[in-house]
């Protein structure tokens, strides 16, 4: 960056520098290297990388424009910007004054250029806005900050999302279900005052809810202390001893052993009719009847088994403004960048994908697994018949999608251990795939894909 820095001798052979006014940012070394102290100095030499390089990624080719000017935007936190404008790229303050840096929570109006090594746009300069700041908290000992919003449920958003007051910070997401009892309540759809995290940049949800308020908390407390209503709809099994109900997309619903008997049976991506019901607190609805449905208007539910448990065929329209699939089954489904492409845009007809749940994801209950069909190994003489490169394929998208989890039968299997042990280790498994025999890699797919299904 170009500053202006101060200089103190406070003692002979004794120098002190300090930054005393930021400038502006820096966009090449030139002056530094014309320095004659500085001559062939490697440490001011800049390594450029080439464009053609194998390593780069579809993700890195962005079309965001080189400079931006007199964007609004929020401070979410000491160095961290967002604008409603380009909720789906990092914004950073290029330089942060100790002691007098602006609250978080200010509304500014910034200038910035987008920087390709650091895939962000760095703010070259900025102005606080007239307009009221938003209330920011600290959270979790200071390491991150919460804004107070008010926020909203509609009737065509699926059960989880909200929208933000005049939509300032898009769709917020109730990632740990903290309003599930207001939205079981008598008045779903009032406006809500909650705390929200910047959770990373995205087009479907930049925001997630991490506190109530006050008033809200009470809201929530009074819901919990009441009886809830039982539920009766149609919904299809997931293949974990838990059911979807599309009206109630992120609210877990079990089968247990007081639930009636036979569902164990049940195949995934199966719809039943069923009732469930939950005690006051915290809701825990769990499955009391079940039956089987043919009601014409269900879509049929396609399950295939994975290394990450079973993935389902999911059609929907792809809403570009959100770069997200929404499906009238599944809700919400973010779309990374570099499968963008592959949508098909929503005037156009219905995208179809295959979806899995995912417990750790802040945006949505399911996220995109694959856009064509998944392969699955079975147990009979298919396995045998199948390449090496599929089998390969099917190794590494165990290990990308969630490490090799191996089911031991006994506590002191020191050899199931240590094999998953290497599977979580990413050079043993480049080595494995690289280094061993067509049989040895044919045998270790079949029996850890056979063990996961067993499970």
């Amino acid at each position: 960056m170009n500053c202006w820095i101060s200089v103190e001798v406070t003692r002979i052979s004794s120098l002190n520098v300090e930054l005393a006014e930021y400038i502006d940012v820096s966009e090449e070394l030139n002056l530094v290297n014309e320095a004659p102290w500085n001559h062939k100095d490697p440490r001011f030499v800049t390594i450029v990388s080439s464009d053609t390089d194998e390593g780069d990624s579809d993700s890195k080719q962005i079309s965001f424009p080189y400079e931006i000017y007199g964007v609004p935007g929020v401070l979410v936190s000491e160095r961290n910007v967002y604008s409603s404008q380009y909720p789906d790229v990092k914004i950073v303050l290029a330089y942060v004054r100790r002691g007098r840096h602006t609250p978080v929570g200010s509304r500014i109006q910034f200038n910035a250029y987008y920087s390709i090594p650091l895939q962000s746009y760095v703010i070259r300069s900025y102005r606080a806005l007239v307009k009221q700041s938003f209330v920011a908290k600290p959270f979790q000992f200071g390491s991150q900050f919460l804004l107070e919003i008010y926020a909203k449920w509609e009737p065509n958003l699926p059960m989880g999302h909200l929208w933000s007051e005049n939509k300032d910070f898009g769709l917020i997401y109730d990632t740990d279900g903290l309003l599930l009892p207001i939205f079981l309540g008598k008045n779903p759809y009032a406006p809500v005052c909650v705390h929200v995290a910047d959770i990373g940049p995205s087009r479907l949800s930049r925001f997630a809810i991490k506190d109530l308020s006050d008033m809200t908390t009470t809201e929530a407390n009074v819901a919990m202390n009441t009886s809830y209503a039982e539920l009766s709809d149609d919904g299809f099994v997931l293949g974990d001893g838990s059911l979807l109900a599309s009206r109630y997309l992120y609210l877990k619903i079990r089968f247990d052993s007081s639930s009636q008997k036979g569902w164990d049976k049940l195949v995934p991506g199966t719809w039943v009719k069923f009732t469930a019901s939950s005690p006051a607190g915290i809701p825990d609805f769990r499955i009391k009847t079940w039956s089987l449905t043919t009601n014409p208007l269900l879509v049929q539910i396609h399950a295939f088994p994975t290394c990450s448990g079973h993935v389902f065929e999911a059609s929907g329209f792809f809403d570009e403004e959100l770069s997200a699939l929404k499906s009238t089954v599944f809700g919400f489904i973010e779309i990374p960048r570099e499968k963008r492409s592959l949508m098909i845009p929503r005037d156009k007809g219905v995208t179809i994908v295959w979806v899995r749940e995912d417990k750790r994801n802040k945006r949505a209950r399911f996220v995109l697994h694959s856009v064509e069909a998944p392969q699955t190994v079975d147990d009979g003489n298919d396995t045998e018949k199948k390449s090496l490169g599929s089998l390969m394929n099917e190794a590494e998208q165990c290990y990308v999608i969630e490490k090799f989890i191996l089911p031991c039968k006994r506590i002191d299997c020191k050899g199931k251990q240590l094999l998953k042990r290497c599977f979580n280790n990413r050079a043993v498994v480049n080595s494995l795939i690289q280094a061993s025999t067509d049989e040895l890699l044919t045998g270790i797919v079949k029996l850890l894909t056979a063990e996961k299904l067993e499970s």
